[in-house]
């Protein structure tokens, strides 16, 4: 959905616009989560989460409340861009991962993690432009989770976590 919602837009000047880079990136995400829906190699059953993994959820919360404007209101919660945008989708979607760790599919983490970063990067340096101080901030959350998934993914996995 991501590579052609994000991927094809239409201009006045021009008419249908293709970026084929973003298509090309998000589709193959969507092959990696295609395949985790074969492999299932995400467990998510209640796992006993160390409290230290919990800082991800404030950021995880931002994104998906995504407000337009600096402005918190709960309407925000039911109509942000959230689910329709990567930026905002998949700082949830790691968050969440970044709690199952290491139960998770590693591959899916990784690759999602650094196409996170690498959208983060690209659109933290829009700060040298004027007047979209608060997008910027929106995609805090994208680099963040997106960092940490991404260190997750190389971690040497040595703990165990119980079932509660």
């Amino acid at each position: 959905f991501f590579a052609f919602a994000q991927g094809v837009f239409f201009t006045d000047k021009y008419g249908i616009a293709i970026m084929g880079g973003y298509i090309i990136i998000f589709s193959i995400i969507g092959v990696y989560w295609i395949w985790e829906i074969i492999v299932k190699k995400n467990d998510f059953t209640l796992p006993k989460i160390p409290y230290w993994k919990y800082w991800v959820i404030p950021f995880a919360i931002l994104s998906f409340w995504s407000p337009v404007e600096l402005q918190f209101k709960p309407i925000y919660l039911l109509t942000s861009d959230y689910g329709t945008s990567f930026c905002f989708t998949a700082p949830v979607i790691l968050a969440i991962l970044s709690l199952y760790h290491p139960k998770v599919n590693i591959a899916v983490l990784r690759v999602t993690g650094f196409v996170g970063l690498f959208l983060g990067i690209l659109n933290l340096t829009y700060i040298f432009l004027d007047g979209i101080l608060w997008l910027i901030i929106l995609h805090i959350p994208l680099f963040v989770i997106s960092l940490y998934c991404l260190i997750l993914s190389y971690q040497r996995i040595t703990l165990k976590y119980k079932s509660l």
